[in-house]
């Protein structure tokens, strides 16, 4: 088995969701340091068809998430990291297995000591960046020390991006960070991502633009979010997203007719059964 080490580098990420909890039955819970992870800029699937992984990517886009450690207690804590070098406090693995076909969708996926028997070993070069502290109230940087306070619900989190041009298949990243709390304490858990990786093919335009527009308007850039809209309406023209993201878009300019009028087209797509993407992805499962 090849475990790669991680190197550092800067990046910029967003926020998605986490992954991970700890309950205690106690009022007063003792620290646990806790690694996780969060996905950033992804926004579904709703023109593709969903995967068995969590997540869906295709190649030329942002693929990011954020490894963190938090203090799930409500008392403080410290990290105290092996290292300040990140090549040892930080390895990697990472495996990948070859696009599902359709029939095998379904079918159970044969698995002996923890890899599923079709996986292989792959280099992923992963950027990360330099720490920063999460808390209720926010976001800060803050430098790597090999010791880092914890307060309750506070974390330490990295940024780290993959290549955008992975080959199509299915990933499993597992990232483990190499420390501890003050007391000797190993952290609970490590982060592991799952995802899948398919080819810009012309069936995926629709999937795509909708997901950039989502982007740009979650960026604040609303002539670039409308823009994408646009691409989107030409080879989708009967979007029911499309004229929601208008309205969207319009709102946030304060221009609330002409949201209202977006809106209502949207919902009358919907009502008639016209978007036939939606139609199509929107009530799918996996078995």
């Amino acid at each position: 088995m090849r475990v790669i080490a991680l190197f550092a580098a800067g990046a910029l990420l967003a926020l998605s969701e986490g992954v991970a909890q700890v309950k205690t039955p106690a009022d007063v819970k003792p620290p646990v340091l806790l690694v996780n992870h969060r996905v950033a800029e992804y926004f579904g699937e709703t023109y593709t068809k969903r995967s068995r992984e969590d997540f869906v990517f295709f190649q030329g886009e942002v693929i990011a998430y954020r490894v963190a450690v938090h203090n799930m207690g409500n008392t403080e804590s410290t990290l105290v990291l092996a290292s300040t070098d990140p090549m040892r406090f930080f390895t990697v693995e990472a495996l990948k297995s070859p696009p599902l076909t359709p029939e095998k969708l379904g079918a159970e996926r044969p698995s002996f000591n923890g890899r599923y028997l079709d996986e292989v070993d792959v280099d992923v070069p992963l950027r990360v960046s330099s720490p920063f502290k999460t808390w209720p109230g926010g976001t800060f940087s803050i430098p790597l020390e090999r010791e880092i306070r914890l307060d309750p619900k506070e974390g330490v989190e990295w940024q780290v991006h993959l290549p955008t041009d992975l080959e199509p298949g299915l990933y499993r990243i597992v990232v483990k960070v190499h420390g501890s709390d003050r007391s000797g304490r190993p952290l609970l858990s490590f982060a592991r991502f799952r995802f899948e990786v398919r080819p810009p093919t012309p069936e995926a335009q629709p999937e795509l633009l909708r997901r950039q527009a989502a982007r740009l308007w979650y960026k604040g850039d609303s002539i670039a979010a409308r823009q994408a809209v646009a691409e989107l309406l030409k080879v989708h023209p009967n979007s029911a997203e499309a004229y929601g993201m208008l309205g969207m878009i319009a709102d946030r300019e304060g221009k609330s007719a002409e949201a209202a009028t977006h809106r209502t087209r949207a919902n009358e797509i919907i009502q008639n059964k016209r978007d036939e993407l939606l139609l199509k992805f929107g009530s799918q499962t996996l078995h």
